[in-house]
């Protein structure tokens, strides 16, 4: 079978399939034969909505992973459109203000843990009864960041979300792995999309006596990794997303893939 075609006869579920790395995702799965339900908390059609693209077909959900339901509600959709879910690729987060750990309010802190941590698992948690009952080498990728290896000033929820998720993938592959579902995550360095592009990271970023622009901050951003990079594209991560809802993979479960030019060495 051509790569083109690996995902054929497979349902994959996206959370933040809107954004810029959840769009990316979405596109090649669809290329590659897929059936896919993307969700998102905007942009989305308030009535679940299946169309044809490419070699496969979209279900466009709106959902928040915040909530329960909204997710349980996706997967009924799914499960009518397509008859239930093989692969799951939970992608939704968000950075979040910045600053100190300990001068965060409190209900930003619980905002960045609830939609990068706890978000993760509803989504997991309402896919589960569907890829327990896949035969189709169901698999589950957790898009982490270099967040849940290192530790960066000025992001301390986002730190602490990013480093849950390790414990969840450690503790999901023991639990699913025995009963057919590979759990695995991808750790990116940061991403060329819109979540970085702020004012917020230019000036978290840029060093002192520097004023806090877009090029200043590209130029602050070749530092943190061994490779000559300032950052990924989005398609460096779907790359890696592709191999771990594969066959390629099929004997990974529980482990951790670093798409991070380095990052997390230095």
């Amino acid at each position: 079978m051509t790569p083109q075609g690996r995902f054929q006869g497979k349902v994959v579920l996206v959370t933040g399939a809107n954004g810029g790395q959840g769009a990316v995702h979405v596109k090649r799965f669809l290329e590659e034969g897929a059936n896919v339900v993307a969700l998102d908390v905007a942009g989305m059609p308030e009535a679940p909505s299946v169309t044809d693209v490419g070699a496969g077909q979209l279900l466009e959900c709106r959902a928040d992973v915040r909530a329960l339901a909204d997710l349980e509600r996706a997967v009924s959709a799914a499960t009518e459109a397509f008859g239930g879910i093989d692969i799951v690729v939970a992608n939704a987060g968000i950075n979040g203000s910045r600053g100190p750990a300990v001068e965060f309010e409190e209900e930003e802190w619980l905002r960045v843990l609830d939609i990068n941590l706890n978000g993760v698992w509803r989504t997991i948690k309402a896919a589960a009864p569907s890829l327990l009952a896949s035969t189709k080498s169901p698999s589950v990728i957790i898009i982490g960041s270099t967040c849940a290896v290192k530790g960066y000033a000025t992001s301390g929820h986002y730190t602490a979300a990013k480093h849950g998720l390790t414990g969840l993938l450690k503790v999901l592959s023991a639990e699913l792995a025995p009963k057919g579902v590979r759990v695995n995550m991808i750790n990116p360095t940061t991403v060329d999309t819109p979540l970085i592009q702020v004012q917020s990271m230019y000036d978290a970023f840029v060093p002192p006596g520097q004023e806090p622009t877009a090029e200043n901050f590209r130029q602050a951003m070749f530092g943190l990794h061994q490779m000559p990079i300032p950052w990924i594209d989005p398609e460096d991560v779907t790359a890696a997303v592709m191999w771990l809802a594969s066959e390629e993979s099929r004997y990974v479960t529980g482990a951790q893939l670093s798409v991070d030019g380095g990052a997390v060495l230095l």
